[in-house]
């Protein structure tokens, strides 16, 4: 039986299933985020403090392995999911902010430009 550890390369096709395999995981794992919590708007604080939560499940994974023998389990597997689907769903989060934030500005700069007639520099 293969070891996790086994650093045999793939085929460029199996790195290929392999990457898609990961990140239709992750997918799945944002979309439950999402019918479960609904979509977040939440400051980086915020995520920081749930992705701590996220990574610390992964240590506690680790160190049950490291302290108490045995191998990673899909449960390892599970967790590093979760903490890459809670970094995307912080990423889309901050990525919907700044957008939104610069419409704001950019509405505010329009409505500037309407009442004096001169545009304003950033």
């Amino acid at each position: 039986m293969a070891s996790i550890f086994d650093v045999t390369p793939l085929t460029e096709t199996g790195m290929e299933l392999a990457h898609r395999a990961v990140m239709h995981d992750v997918w799945l794992e944002r979309v439950r985020q999402i019918e479960k919590f609904g979509w977040q708007n939440r400051p980086p604080f915020e995520w920081k403090i749930i992705l701590d939560e996220e990574v610390g499940e992964v240590s506690h994974e680790v160190c049950e392995v490291y302290f108490q023998g045995g191998e990673f389990s899909e449960k390892y597997r599970k967790e590093m999911v979760e903490v890459a689907a809670v970094a995307l769903a912080a990423i889309q989060n901050y990525d919907y902010r700044k957008a939104r934030l610069d419409a704001e500005i950019q509405a505010a700069k329009e409505q500037l430009r309407g009442s004096s007639g001169r545009v304003l520099r950033s």
